[in-house]
């Protein structure tokens, strides 16, 4: 994972989320701890997510996205910035 392209993702989501509130700030920064620990595809074992619907009490409970959802966002702006360098 290139971190140039992860913090250019992660501070569009934060951008997003100032600019808009559908996201907690702090839910993106969340986010972000976990795709730096390397830990979404263990939170994958345990909750089922995806862009916008989790499983987790976080998500059922405040009926917002949660950092699991919001990681996987994330990461997938990581992958298109990547996508573009290696093919544009």
């Amino acid at each position: 994972m290139s971190l140039s392209a992860l913090f250019t993702a992660y501070n569009q989501a934060k951008w997003y989320a100032k600019r808009t509130g559908e996201f907690d700030v702090a839910t993106v920064d969340r986010a972000l701890g976990l795709l730096m620990a390397h830990r979404l595809d263990e939170k994958r074992g345990e909750y089922n997510f995806d862009f916008r619907h989790c499983d987790c009490p976080d998500a059922q409970i405040r009926k917002r996205v949660c950092k699991h959802s919001l990681a996987l966002m994330i990461q997938e702006k990581h992958d298109r910035i990547m996508e573009g360098f290696w093919h544009g």
